[in-house]
């Protein structure tokens, strides 16, 4: 996270050096190292990020067409309407209203559901009404969107229907939450129309109104790499259509590397040259090692100090072989401790939650076991 969080080197102030967001990072972890002389100290720093109202209600469409027919009775069922809202808590919770078309009432909309209804008797001579909808979030200062609904009535009863699309496609990772909105499907006209997912299907449930689909099962275990379901819509008439549903799934880094040791103890001998590696008490070269259980390139590990500016050792980044960087003086300094961590091909991943500490004597006679404690 060197890219967002800055330490002064001299007053130990951190400093946040780019705006984050809830809706990306809800968290940041950091190791900060103080240093005097050759004695070294480390800290996690954890910082969690508030919520703020930065993201406006959206529209799944921003254009509704509804056909009706022209005697359809009070309570019936016009169109359900939803936004979505980033953020969360309160400043997720959004309202609905209608802004404009709706001076004689004969419609009405529930507030919470978004759902548009039949308030009055259509008049014969009704042919066309357009209702604006506006969605508000629940923050201190509101944000808001919104949208156009079509209402057209017709003396005919048998409306044609037509998924908008054949197929809905979308690419997720297999860590994505339940209930994230996915995708939303629609008809033409999208008016009076359920939605219902052709069984079986455990991994996603479509709105009945709305046609929005969101994920319902946990990806995370799952080796497909694409997951496909039909849903189908009805309109009063009984007329239904089809359409198909492909979700890609893209795996991600789930698991830290696990280090085989929790302690490397090594030596080295003094005013060895530069380059030469650090053996164990076996004499055999130090190679810190872990392990990852993710699979793919999620697993593969690399190797670092944790301490940029230590100029003493070096670290391979992929064999994990620690070497000296200079001709190391045993009168100066008998003993060096410091962290490698592993780190896989995430950010997130790269953070020592399991520190490997690597303490070398640079007494030629002295020798070390590898369990043992510093």
């Amino acid at each position: 996270m060197e890219d967002k969080l800055r330490v002064e080197p001299s007053t130990g102030s951190v400093l946040l050096m780019e705006s984050l967001d809830y809706e990306v990072c809800r968290e940041i972890h950091a190791i900060i190292f103080a240093k005097q002389g050759t004695l070294t100290n480390y800290v996690t720093l954890t910082v969690t990020v508030m919520d703020d109202n930065d993201n406006a209600p959206r529209f799944v469409h921003k254009d509704y067409f509804v056909t009706l027919p022209l005697r359809s009775p009070v309570g019936s069922s016009v169109v359900t309407v939803l936004a979505h809202d980033s953020d969360s808590g309160e400043n997720g919770v959004v309202r609905y209203s209608i802004t404009s078309g709706n001076e004689l009432g004969f419609f009405s909309l529930d507030h919470v559901l978004g759902e548009i209804r039949i308030a009055k008797v259509l008049p014969n001579d009704h042919t066309e009404t357009i209702l604006t909808v506006r969605a508000t979030d629940g923050g201190k200062y509101p944000l808001t969107d919104s949208t156009n609904i079509r209402i057209q009535t017709t003396d005919y009863d048998g409306v044609g229907l037509q998924m908008s699309r054949a197929l809905y496609q979308r690419t997720i990772k297999d860590t994505t939450p339940l209930g994230t909105l996915l995708l939303v499907v629609s008809t033409r006209p999208n008016g009076g129309v359920r939605y219902r997912m052709k069984q079986p299907c455990p991994y996603f449930e479509v709105h009945a109104a709305s046609g929005a689909v969101s994920l319902t099962r946990w990806l995370t275990k799952e080796r497909a790499k694409s997951i496909g379901c039909t849903v189908i819509a009805r309109n009063r008439a009984g007329l239904e259509d089809t359409a198909k549903i492909v979700v890609k799934v893209t795996s991600t880094n789930q698991n830290a590397p696990i280090f085989k040791q929790q302690v490397y103890r090594g030596f080295i001998r003094e005013n060895s040259p530069s380059g030469s590696s650090v053996f164990l008490a076996n004499s055999s070269p130090l190679l810190v090692s872990a392990t990852d259980k993710d699979i793919g390139p999620n697993s593969l590990i690399g190797y670092r100090l944790l301490n940029p500016n230590e100029p003493y050792f070096v670290v391979d980044f992929v064999t994990g072989a620690i070497r000296s960087r200079k001709p190391l003086d045993y009168e100066k300094t008998k003993e060096w401790i410091f962290y490698v961590p592993g780190q896989t091909n995430e950010i997130e991943k790269a953070l020592p939650l399991v520190r490997m500490i690597v303490a070398m004597s640079l007494n030629a006679s002295s020798m070390f076991t590898a369990a043992g404690i510093i």
